[in-house]
């Protein structure tokens, strides 16, 4: 499952896009399943409560939008709990917020997962704005126990400690287990083939880049050598050239849109992808990593398991260890250490008096001026572009037009 976050609704133009691309045509079902804490009855309204909040309390966003898109066919009711889990992680239980969530029904390239849905979550409640600090970790721990309770195949995470830690921290001892028995201890972060920009830009263009990621695959599965998986790639319009960074090969097509790179496309290691390129016999292995990588994902193992960071050395000192026993200082394990200081560099001697007596004196010119340019305003005089005028003398007796002394200046002039 794949959960995204973003916060919107900064002005009435992003409302608008964002009603736009739920209500999209392009989906062959639009479906409203539940709106909470409002009167409206629809998506324009719900939108429109959320606005007039924001505008109540001052705030400078109206909703946050959450997409939940499962890896397997879901019911509604199902993404209805997935939903309901996120409104409680942000909203807390028994949420005051208006929320509204949106089903849709959209052919996907793999064949399953068509149904997902979209969940706008009020940003304020009239009084207090919701809080949304480290919302996407927050939102790969929801996503990571919906996959464990659906019996769903793992996402890998993007921060994979942070949401280890916070799991455990919750009593999801078994979800988190879960995690390190499919992924292991220290698992990179994923590489995505591309990003949501630049599908959409992509598709502006008449490319899906699904369709060809799709495609790009099959064509490596199916090839026998590097010669006929490049022949069926130019049977599919697609080629391979040579990227602008090091040891990257990109896949085009026939019009040079980029498709993506081919160690992304292909989920395989950089030197890898390069190593099969440059001729040195490396398809076969490439073949077999592909391989190896799919039978992990595939194999996706459930019940309860003995942790496998149970007998690993704890690593850092004293310091880590009082962590892992619950002790120690929180920000003290994280203060970075500070360097020698070289003895060639001058010594930190601070503000010198001569520094501190040139900063009176200039304040003490700032102040005079400031003093002469109030008497002039208040005597009337208009033109500032006019000659100079003589220096007019102090007086510290002096009061301006309405009759409250002028205070004395506080430093001693030069």
């Amino acid at each position: 499952m794949i959960m995204t976050y973003s916060k919107h609704g900064r002005s009435k133009q992003d409302c608008n896009n964002l009603i736009e691309h739920l209500l999209n045509p392009e989906n062959e079902s639009i479906e409203i399943l539940a709106i909470g804490n409002s009167m409206a009855t629809d998506l324009p309204g719900v939108i429109q409560d959320m606005e007039i909040l924001r505008d109540g309390c001052g705030a400078l966003a109206a909703f946050h939008h959450m997409s939940i898109s499962p890896s397997i066919d879901y019911t509604r009711e199902q993404l209805m709990h997935a939903a309901q889990a996120l409104c409680e992680e942000f909203d807390g239980v028994g949420g005051t917020r208006p929320w509204i969530l949106i089903a849709h029904t959209k052919p996907r390239v793999s064949g399953v997962g068509n149904l997902h849905g979209h969940l706008v979550l009020g940003h304020s409640d009239g009084k207090k704005c919701l809080k949304d600090r480290l919302s996407l970790i927050r939102t790969e721990v929801v996503a990571r126990a919906v996959e464990h309770a659906n019996h769903e195949n793992p996402v890998k995470s993007r921060h994979a400690k942070v949401v280890d830690k916070l799991l455990r921290q919750r009593g999801k001892e078994n979800v988190a287990d879960w995690l390190i028995t499919t992924f292991g201890n220290d698992q990179e972060p994923p590489k995505s083939s591309y990003g949501s920009k630049s599908r959409q830009a992509a598709k502006r263009k008449g490319a899906q880049l699904p369709k060809a990621k799709c495609a790009v695959c099959d064509a490596f599965v199916n090839a026998g050598n590097l010669l006929e998986f490049k022949t069926r790639l130019a049977a599919l319009g697609f080629q391979i050239e040579r990227g602008t960074k090091k040891n990257v090969w990109m896949i085009v097509d026939g019009s040079g849109n980029s498709i993506g790179a081919l160690d992304r496309l292909l989920k395989l290691k950089r030197h890898v992808a390069s190593a099969m390129m440059e001729g040195q016999d490396g398809f076969q292995d490439a073949k077999q990593s592909t391989a190896n990588d799919r039978r992990t994902r595939e194999a996706s193992p459930r019940g309860d398991h003995t942790p496998a960071r149970a007998g690993r050395e704890i690593k850092g000192g004293p310091s880590a260890a009082g962590r892992a026993d619950g002790e120690g200082s929180r920000r003290g394990n994280h203060k970075p250490i500070a360097e020698p200081r070289d003895p060639r560099r001058a010594p930190d001697v601070g503000i010198t008096e001569h520094q501190r007596e040139n900063g009176r004196r200039h304040r003490g010119v700032g102040y005079r001026r400031a003093l002469i340019t109030l008497r002039r305003i208040g005597n009337g005089i208009q033109n500032f572009n006019a000659a100079p005028l003589p220096q007019l003398p102090i007086d510290w007796d002096a009061k301006d037009i309405w009759g409250i002394p002028i205070a004395p200046p506080k430093y001693p002039y030069p």
